[in-house]
């Protein structure tokens, strides 16, 4: 292991530990995994319409270990249409946020030149109104 890769080690682990939430990754009827070391972050896309730019931010993003994310025994990626819940301290509670981005952007990305993590892209589900 050269120092790149040890240091960036220390940095996740270092991530893992002072930054982690755990969570919930669902997917389908059925599937879902608890994942405790994962941190939250957000993402500032650039939106081109036709005769202008907006930005537009994610609600939340979720940066996963990618070798954690295992469902139903099968390692796979973030996809369109999974959600994922978050448990915070009252009075918020759980909350729950879709896997999806603007139109034209993939719902994930590699977060790290290894392609060791996912930076998985989600909007807030919003409940009673």
């Amino acid at each position: 292991m050269n120092r790149f890769e040890l240091m960036r080690k220390r940095l996740t682990e270092r991530f893992q530990l002072k930054a982690s939430v755990t969570i919930v990754y669902h997917r389908g009827s059925g599937l879902s995994i608890t994942l405790p070391n994962v941190w939250p972050n957000t993402t500032l896309f650039k939106i081109l319409d036709r005769d202008n730019q907006r930005m537009e931010w994610s609600d939340r993003d979720y940066i996963v270990p990618v070798a954690s994310l295992i469902l139903g025994g099968v390692l796979v990626e973030p996809q369109k249409d999974d959600w994922i819940e978050e448990t915070f301290s009252s009075p918020v509670g759980t909350l729950q946020f879709n896997v999806s981005a603007p139109e034209g952007e993939p719902v994930w990305r590699y977060d790290d030149m290894q392609r060791s993590v996912y930076r998985v892209h989600t909007k807030r589900v919003k409940l009673n109104g």
